[in-house]
């Protein structure tokens, strides 16, 4: 028996690490906040990454994979999901899974396994089956592991955050009578979770009490599998900017004028679509360099990229780093040409600093923000031709930059932090007065 703490929680965040990510950032800002007011909290992260952000110390953090000596089977479910990762990035690996995509092995499986858990869902309420989660093992360690988690913390409310996470703390949370509350960060239009996550989202989100996104355009999405009185749109925190000068991080090879893209090294984010497109105007932009700050698996692909293209010399890569505001004050122009997003926090951030940003128009979340020729500049996703000429076009005229950075600046009030938390403790029943709507 797993004894609770001497003073139960307040509330149980479960998120999936700690690791570099825009989810991350919101909750090490939100926790860090209901903290430093006294909120006794507990945040649950369910795998092993390497921790980027910090949470205070009155903060309890349980590492699942390791807490109460983690489970043996946990430990090595958690063991094995790290080699396959590292399996992930071996090119003979990729080369397979691309022709197996090619053949349309994923879709068959896809639309059976989905048929599969449908028919399982079925049998389970008719009481044959005592629940969807035992055909996949590792889920069930997990859902119980986090169960015990979310006992011992005796917090009334679990706050989840991502896909994966969602929906364990909806299998962990419920059976315990807790309010479970969760949070869609990205696009679901378009992101599509691993098996067998994608299709237990359809199936076991609609079963949570509240289910919020960080963009509008994401709801009529999600009122697909959830009831639409139980959708709330709450914006991303903005972490407010140091209030210091900044000389900025340098530039490179005494290149003065910097477009910079912070984001994880990731497909989804179009580094690769970005280097193209820098690739084809740099010729036209003297004495201009690229900053990319964030790491990530494809940092490697992405310098034999810029190698190949002949840019390598031109582009500065600055890792993770702990205060971004320095790089977003020394550019001049801010750049995502992402595949698929939610609300990416980047792009507040280049907004508050008053930079101009270049967006592609994959997702409807950042279009809520930019407004073509007014808040920013908008290209076609995947378009590293359109990316290039959007580029040039801004770096030439500064006086369009500056208006349009200014613009963006006025923009995002409602990502004030105020306005954010006001939102969140509604919903999580630390606030009484006024209606949630009203924000």
């Amino acid at each position: 028996m797993i004894s609770r703490p001497a003073r139960k929680k307040e509330l149980a965040i479960v998120i999936p690490h700690l690791g570099d990510g825009g989810v991350q950032r919101v909750v090490s800002i939100l926790a860090n906040i209901w903290s430093g007011q006294g909120r006794r909290l507990c945040v649950i992260s369910l795998y092993k990454d390497d921790e980027a952000y910090t949470l205070d110390k009155s903060i309890e953090h349980i590492r699942l994979y390791d807490w109460q000596y983690g489970g043996f089977l946990l430990m090595i479910i958690e063991s094995l999901r790290l080699k396959v990762e590292r399996l992930k990035n071996l090119k003979l690996f990729l080369v397979l899974m691309d022709y197996l995509e090619k053949a349309g092995f994923f879709t068959a499986i896809s639309s059976l396994n989905k048929t599969l858990l449908k028919f399982i869902i079925r049998l389970s309420s008719l009481g044959l089956i005592s629940g969807l989660w035992k055909i996949h093992l590792p889920i069930f360690f997990r859902v119980q592991k986090l169960r015990q988690a979310i006992d011992y913390t005796g917090a009334p409310v679990v706050l989840s955050f991502c896909g994966s996470a969602n929906i364990m703390s909806i299998l962990a949370g419920k059976p315990l009578g807790k309010k479970v509350i969760i949070s869609e960060r990205n696009d679901p239009c378009r992101q599509k979770l691993e098996f067998p996550w994608n299709a237990m989202r359809s199936i076991f989100y609609g079963q949570a009490d509240v289910v919020t996104a960080n963009s509008r355009g994401a709801l009529p999405y999600l009122e697909k599998y959830v009831l639409p009185e139980k959708l709330l749109f709450v914006p991303n925190p903005l972490p407010q900017p140091p209030q210091y000068p900044v000389d900025g991080p340098g530039s490179v090879k005494g290149n003065p004028h910097r477009i910079l893209i912070v984001a994880r090294l990731h497909r989804q984010k179009g580094h690769k679509i970005l280097l193209d497109a820098f690739a084809q105007c740099s010729p036209s932009l003297k004495n201009w360099c690229l900053s990319i700050v964030g790491r990530g698996d494809l940092k490697e692909d992405l310098q034999q990229q810029a190698k190949e293209l002949g840019i390598d010399q031109l582009v500065d890569w600055h890792g993770q780093v702990n205060n971004p505001f320095d790089y977003y004050r020394s550019a001049d122009l801010f750049v995502l040409p992402s595949l698929h997003e939610g609300m990416p926090n980047a792009l507040l951030e280049a907004m508050s600093c008053g930079l101009a940003v270049v967006i592609s128009d994959a997702s409807p979340g950042p279009l809520e923000l930019i407004e073509h020729g007014q808040t920013g500049w908008v290209v076609p996703v995947n378009d590293a031709t359109a990316l290039a000429r959007a580029m040039v076009r801004l770096a030439q005229d500064p006086a369009l930059r500056s208006s349009l950075g200014e613009a963006a600046r006025a923009s995002i009030l409602c990502g004030k932090p105020s306005i954010t938390l006001t939102i969140w403790e509604k919903l999580l029943g630390w606030q009484t007065e006024g209606k949630i709507d009203d924000y």
